[in-house]
């Protein structure tokens, strides 16, 4: 849950970094272009330390396990899927 939370601050950092960079590189006189990458550094690097399928499994059945059966995820019945 924590690794989920910094990963959509980290998202909203990296849009709200797209357009203030947006506003910036629309002032007249501006010399240098502004990137959102200049503004906002990710926590999280592309590409490194993956996590496969099968441990983001085994951590979400853990997780569920610890949290009891209430927590078990109820999909929706919807037209056409069983």
């Amino acid at each position: 849950m924590i690794e989920a939370d910094a990963w959509r601050y980290d998202r909203w950092g990296r849009t709200l970094a797209a357009f203030v960079a947006s506003l910036i590189n629309t002032r007249p006189g501006w010399r240098r272009r502004v990137r959102p990458r200049d503004l906002w550094r990710s926590r999280f690097q592309a590409g490194a330390a993956s996590v496969s399928r099968e441990e983001r499994q085994r951590r979400f059945e853990e997780a569920v396990r610890l949290m009891g059966p209430q927590a078990i995820p109820v999909r929706p019945r919807r037209k056409g899927v069983e």
